[in-house]
């Protein structure tokens, strides 16, 4: 009998298995890598991600049929959405309805009130939802990256982070009026956390609750404090 075959595995074998030596990889006797330790140790697999149907083509049908992902399957849209990219085309995303929304508003005021002010006036608050969404996501996908990272959550860079929460906001913005609907915002946002860093539900859970409560944590002390 060949002595290679009863050696017993030494703990040295397994590290250097963990650690993504070659001449161990084929050993049927080491520790499986974890999800997390295998994008730790390599670059990001955009190669294996196709991009949301929003950025393969932009255009109405693939608008809704990106939100429909995100609202219905939040895990199969985020497991799919590329990591790095266009930094425009998430943030168009995001801004699409509220900007829509914007124009229909304005348009309205000036037929119910065409002598109520200049129409042109009313025109020029259009630009504001994008300038206000896109000062707001990169504020929140700042806050919810710093918690992944308190988290000890290091596989993504930031701009994952932007990305998912672009499309997140995109298409769970229409929930932020009703509250039944922050219930679904919430077990979504955890979801797609979870699959674009690749971490446990409650890690992203966590994270979320974090980042959602620093804002409020920091108005109250202002407010506190400027009585």
């Amino acid at each position: 009998m060949n002595s290679d075959q009863s050696k017993p595995v030494s703990s040295a074998n397994v590290s250097g298995q963990l650690a993504g030596h070659s001449e161990d990889s084929d050993n049927p006797f080491a520790a499986p890598q974890t999800t997390e330790l295998n994008y730790s140790t390599r670059a990001d697999q955009d190669v294996e991600r196709d991009g949301p149907p929003w950025e393969v083509h932009p255009s109405f049908i693939t608008y809704i049929r990106t939100m429909t992902l995100v609202l219905f399957q939040p895990s199969r849209m985020f497991l799919n959405m590329r990591l790095t990219g266009s930094w425009i085309l998430p943030l168009v995303f995001a801004a699409a309805l509220p900007t829509v929304v914007a124009i229909l508003l304005s348009v309205s005021m000036i037929l119910m009130f065409p002598q109520e002010g200049n129409p042109a006036m009313m025109l020029l608050i259009i630009p504001v939802p994008v300038l206000t969404i896109g000062i707001g996501l990169a504020s929140i996908s700042l806050l919810l990256h710093f918690a992944l990272r308190l988290f000890g959550c290091r596989q993504r860079g930031f701009e994952a982070t932007y990305r998912f929460c672009c499309y997140s906001f995109g298409a769970l913005i229409m929930f932020d009026f009703w509250p039944p609907g922050w219930i679904w915002q919430l077990v979504n946002l955890t979801k797609g956390v979870s699959r674009v860093h690749q971490i446990s539900s409650s890690k992203a859970f966590a994270a979320i609750l974090l980042a959602s409560t620093v804002p409020g944590l920091i108005i109250g002390v202002w407010l506190l404090y400027i009585r």
